[in-house]
């Protein structure tokens, strides 16, 4: 059973959820977030000695973060610029490409991976908007029958319901059938 306190939790949780989904509704925390995460991306990837996959490795947080704020086609973009940015960055830095064959390769599966996450973040926003959509609809819909259920509870006159036999009727039909 869930005590008090664990429902205040829950409360509490989902206004923290709630904060943090309105920060990240604003395209310049994204932005920035994204900038960043490259950033730092490229600072880590200096760091290394050799050119042995790091770098495409290392390349697939900012494509994951990127499809995740900003959904598929800034992801496959990004996908894209990171497999032209990955090869100046080995080239520039280490004069050559360690094995051709799986830094290319590893860009094709790095462009298809933000394409993927990327579309994932855009069907769980409709999702997400659909299932709002439908439980405000709910909530309409049982204000409405709450209403109409009054009416015809509430009404003087005898009404019913029947088709061949009686399915309902209200309060007074009943006093008037007794």
């Amino acid at each position: 059973m869930l005590g008090l306190r664990d429902i205040t939790n829950n409360v509490y949780l989902q206004k923290l959820q709630m904060i943090i989904r309105q920060i990240f509704e604003i395209k310049l925390v994204r932005i920035l977030i994204a900038f960043g995460v490259i950033i730092g991306y490229f600072l880590i990837s200096i760091q290394f000695s050799s050119p042995v996959g790091y770098v495409t490795i290392l390349s697939i947080i900012p494509i994951i973060v990127v499809g995740l704020l900003f959904g598929m086609r800034l992801g496959l973009l990004f996908g894209l610029l990171s497999f032209v940015l990955n090869s100046f960055f080995v080239l520039f830095i280490w004069g050559y490409i360690w094995n051709p064959f799986i830094f290319y390769l590893g860009h094709i599966f790095l462009v298809f991976v933000g394409g993927i996450v990327g579309h994932t973040y855009e069907t769980l926003l409709k999702l997400r908007q659909e299932v709002a959509k439908r439980i405000e609809l709910e909530g309409d819909w049982q204000m409405s029958e709450a209403k109409y259920r009054n009416l015809w509870q509430g009404s003087t006159e005898g009404i019913a319901l029947h088709t061949v036999c009686f399915v309902d009727c209200n309060r007074r039909f009943a006093q008037i059938l007794v």
